[in-house]
C-alpha cells in the first residue's frame, strides 16, 4: 500500500479518534437518559467513578428518585453506602484504530479492574447511535498477561485496549462497519435498553431464568453468578482526591438549591469534561440557565503592597499542568471557586468577568493569575446554604443571565428517535449514519498472503457490489469468531434509497443488526483455487478458535475464486460448491470433490449469474451439476437467531483461549 496514502489515512484516523471522544460523552448521556426512563433500578454514577452506572438487583428495594439523576445518586449514597446489591454497568465507545502494518480494526478501552468487577459493558458507535451492544463482561477477553506492567507509561497499569481482529482494507476505510462484527450478536436498538437490563436482573435474581438478548435471540449461558457491589462501584475512589472532593462540592450545591431556591435546581451535565461540572435549570421552564465549573481551594485573597487593597489570585491548573482551567476551549458560563484560607468564602465569576490575560496562559506556579479590582462583587458567603443561594442568585440577576443576554442550552439531542416507536424496526436515520469516515485514495497492495478474514472481507464487499447491480441480496458480516459462518447472504429487494445509499457511500444499506432474528440467510464461505499448485479449495474461513472443519458445521455455499485479491473486481466466473460436496479442506489433492460429485469445472458460475445462484436456496434449489446427487435446499438456510447463538459460542471459545494464554485461568 503506498506510504503517502497510508500516512494520510492514519492522520485522518487520529482526527477521527479525537472527535469520537467528544461523541462518546454525548452518546453516554443519551444512554443514561433512556435507561433512567426505562429501568427503575438504574442509578447513574458520578463522574470518574470506576463504572458509569449501577443496577439495584434486590426486587424489593425501591429507589427514591430525586429532582434529577444527581439528587438520586446522593440520596442513595447517603442512605445505602455499604449495602451490597448493585450490578455494575460501564459504557464504551467502539472506534477505529490502525496497526503497524496498515490494517484497521475496532477498538475500545477497558481496565483490568473492570474486567474483574464490572458486570455489563454497553458498546456504542458514533456511526450508528440508534443501536448499542449490551455485552456481559464475561465475554470480554484480556489482551495482555495478568501480571503485565507497561514500560512506556508506568502510571497506566490498569489500561487495557481491546482490539478486534484486524481488517486490511483493499480500497478504502469507508468499508468498515459501525460495530465490530464479532459483537453483532449482542446488539439491540437503544430504545430497547430497558429490556436488556430486565433480562439481566431476572437472571441474577433467579439463575434458572435465562439471560437473553430477545432482539437477536442469543442466550448467554456462560457468565458465572455475579459478585455484587456496594456504592463504591459508582462513586470516585478516595485516591482520586480532586474528583472525590468535587463530588461533595456538587452535593452541597445541589442540596443548597433544592432546599433554598424556589426557581432553580442543580443537575449534573453528563458531558462534564466538555462543558462544566453542573448546570443550573429553571424549575418552571425546565430550561438550562447556566453551565457552572466548580473548583475547590484554588484561589485566595491577599493584601496588596503598600496598602493598595486586596488582590484576588487563582491557579491556572488544579493537578495536571497540561489541562488549564482558563482554556479557550472551556465552555462554562460561570466558575464557582472556593478559597484556600477562608472556608466561609467563595467566588462566583461570570465568564465575561475573567481578565483576558488569564486565558490560555500556561502558568506553572500557583496563584500567578491576579485580579485587582471588581472581584468583590462576585463574593459568595458559604457560611450557610441559604446565604450561598441568595448570593449566587443575586449575581445571576446582576449579570443578566436570567434576561437572556448570555445564552446557554442543553447539548443538542443526538440522532433520531427513529425506532423508539413500538413496532418500528427500520431506522429512518440520515444517509451517512452507519458509515465510517470515507478515507479514499488507498492503492491496491501487492499480492501478499493476507489473513483469511481480510480476504473474505474483501470478497464480501465485491459480492455486495454485485448484489447492488442485480437488485437483490446483501452479504452480512458475523465476524471471525462465529462458529457457523463469517458471512451469509440475505434475500432483500433493493429499493431506490438503498441503491442511492450504496452509490453515495459504497456500503450496503443494511447491516446484521437491521434484520429481525427470524430472517433466513444462506451461510457463505470464501476461498481460492490455485490451478498451478493443484490445491483443493482451502478453508480460509477457519481460525484458531474454530477447530471444526467446514464439513462438521451447517452447510454453506463455498465461493471459490480463481485469481489473486488484486483481481477481485474483474468480471470473471467463480466456482460455487455446496460444502457437503467437498473433501476435507486443507488437503492438496487434484480431486477436490467427493466421489460421484463430478469435476470442479462443472460448478463454474458466470459473473452475471452469481447472485441468482447464491439466492437459489431461498427458492428451493441449489446449483449442482446433473447426476451429482440430490440436495435439500432447506439445509442451506439458517435463521439469524441460530447464527447469533453460534456467535456467542465463538466469543466464549476465544475468551477462554485468551484467558488461558494470559494466565487468567
Amino acid at each position: 500500500m503506498p506510504t503517502a496514502a497510508m500516512d494520510r489515512g492514519k492522520a485522518l484516523m487520529k482526527y477521527h479518534s479525537a472527535t469520537s471522544t467528544i461523541m462518546a460523552f454525548l452518546i453516554e448521556e443519551r444512554i443514561c437518559r433512556l435507561a433512567l426512563e426505562q429501568c427503575p433500578s438504574f442509578i447513574k454514577a458520578f463522574e470518574s467513578s470506576p463504572n458509569d452506572a449501577g443496577l439495584v438487583v434486590d426486587p424489593e428495594f425501591k429507589i427514591e428518585r430525586g429532582e434529577g439523576p444527581a439528587d438520586t445518586f446522593f440520596t442513595f449514597l447517603r442512605e445505602h453506602p455499604d449495602v451490597v446489591f448493585l450490578a455494575l454497568v460501564d459504557m464504551k465507545m467502539m472506534t477505529f484504530g490502525c496497526d503497524s502494518k496498515g490494517g484497521a480494526n475496532h477498538v475500545f478501552r477497558t481496565s483490568r479492574a473492570q474486567l474483574e468487577t464490572t458486570h455489563v459493558l454497553i458498546l456504542a458507535s458514533p456511526f450508528d447511535p440508534d443501536f448499542v451492544a449490551v455485552v456481559p463482561m464475561h465475554y470480554i477477553s484480556p489482551t495482555r498477561p495478568k501480571n503485565h506492567k507497561p514500560l512506556a507509561d508506568p502510571t497506566d497499569e490498569d489500561g487495557e485496549t481491546t482490539s478486534l481482529p484486524t481488517i486490511w482494507p483493499m480500497w478504502s476505510l469507508q468499508e468498515l462497519p459501525a460495530f465490530g462484527p464479532e459483537y453483532t450478536t449482542f446488539i439491540r436498538p437503544i430504545s430497547q435498553l430497558g429490556r436488556a437490563f430486565e433480562s439481566m436482573l431476572a437472571h441474577v435474581q433467579n439463575p434458572e431464568i435465562p439471560w437473553v438478548n430477545d432482539y437477536t435471540g442469543a442466550v448467554f449461558t456462560h457468565p458465572p453468578p455475579l459478585t455484587l457491589s456496594n456504592s463504591s462501584g459508582i462513586s470516585p475512589r478516595d485516591s482520586q482526591t480532586g474528583t472525590y472532593n468535587s463530588m461533595w462540592q456538587v452535593r452541597d450545591l445541589l442540596e443548597a438549591f433544592r432546599d433554598h431556591s424556589k426557581r432553580f435546581r442543580v443537575e449534573l451535565i453528563g458531558v462534564a469534561p466538555l462543558i462544566g461540572d453542573v448546570k443550573l435549570v429553571d424549575k418552571d421552564t425546565q430550561k438550562v440557565v447556566a453551565f457552572i465549573e466548580l473548583k475547590r481551594t484554588l484561589c485566595r485573597v491577599v493584601a496588596g503592597l503598600s496598602g493598595s487593597g486586596e488582590i484576588f489570585q487563582h491557579n491556572q491548573a488544579s493537578t495536571d499542568q497540561k489541562r488549564l482551567i482558563f482554556d479557550w476551549k472551556a465552555q462554562w458560563d460561570y466558575i464557582f471557586t472556593t478559597t484556600v484560607d477562608k472556608p466561609d468564602t467563595a467566588y462566583f465569576f461570570p465568564r465575561g468577568s475573567i481578565p483576558a490575560s488569564w486565558w490560555n496562559v500556561p502558568y506553572s506556579k500557583p496563584f500567578q493569575l491576579q485580579m485587582m479590582d471588581g472581584f468583590q462583587q462576585y463574593r459568595v458567603n458559604t457560611g450557610s446554604f441559604a446565604t450561598a443561594v441568595r448570593d449566587i442568585e443575586a449575581i445571576l440577576t446582576e449579570t443578566e443571565m436570567l434576561n437572556g443576554s448570555m445564552e446557554a442550552s442543553d447539548p443538542p439531542p443526538l440522532g433520531y428517535n427513529s425506532i423508539d416507536e413500538p413496532g418500528d424496526t427500520t431506522p429512518n436515520r440520515p444517509q451517512n449514519w452507519g458509515v465510517s469516515n470515507p478515507l479514499k485514495g488507498f492503492g491496491l497492495p501487492e499480492e501478499t498472503d493476507p489473513r483469511a478474514y481480510a480476504y473474505e472481507f474483501w470478497v464480501s464487499e465485491v459480492v455486495n457490489e454485485m448484489c447492488r447491480a442485480f437488485g437483490r441480496g446483501v452479504v452480512l458480516d458475523f465476524g471471525i469468531w462465529n462458529e457457523i459462518c463469517h458471512f451469509a447472504i440475505a434475500d432483500i429487494q433493493w429499493g431506490p434509497r438503498d441503491s442511492e445509499y450504496w452509490d453515495k457511500y459504497g456500503k450496503p444499506p443494511r447491516r446484521v443488526w437491521n434484520f429481525p432474528k427470524t430472517t433466513e440467510v444462506v451461510p457463505l464461505s470464501f476461498t481460492r483455487h490455485r490451478w498451478t499448485g493443484h490445491w483443493a479449495p482451502h478453508n480460509t474461513s477457519q481460525s484458531e478458535n474454530q477447530s471444526k472443519g467446514i464439513g462438521q458445521r451447517p452447510p454453506s455455499l463455498v465461493i471459490c475464486d480463481l485469481y489473486s485479491p488484486s483481481c477481485l473486481r474483474l468480471r470473471h466466473g467463480r466456482f460455487v460448491i455446496p460444502s457437503g460436496f467437498l473433501k476435507k479442506f486443507g488437503r492438496r489433492d487434484r480431486n477436490h470433490l467427493q466421489q460421484g460429485r463430478g469435476a470442479i469445472d462443472e460448478y463454474l458460475v458466470e459473473h452475471d449469474d452469481l447472485i441468482a445462484t447464491l439466492l437459489a436456496p431461498f427458492r428451493g434449489t441449489v446449483h449442482v451439476p446433473a447426476g451429482t446427487g440430490e440436495i435439500e435446499a432447506v439445509d442451506y438456510c439458517q435463521t439469524l437467531e441460530t447464527i447469533h447463538q453460534a456467535g456467542v459460542e465463538g466469543v466464549e471459545a476465544y475468551r477462554h483461549a485468551m484467558c488461558k494464554k494470559y494466565g487468567y485461568e
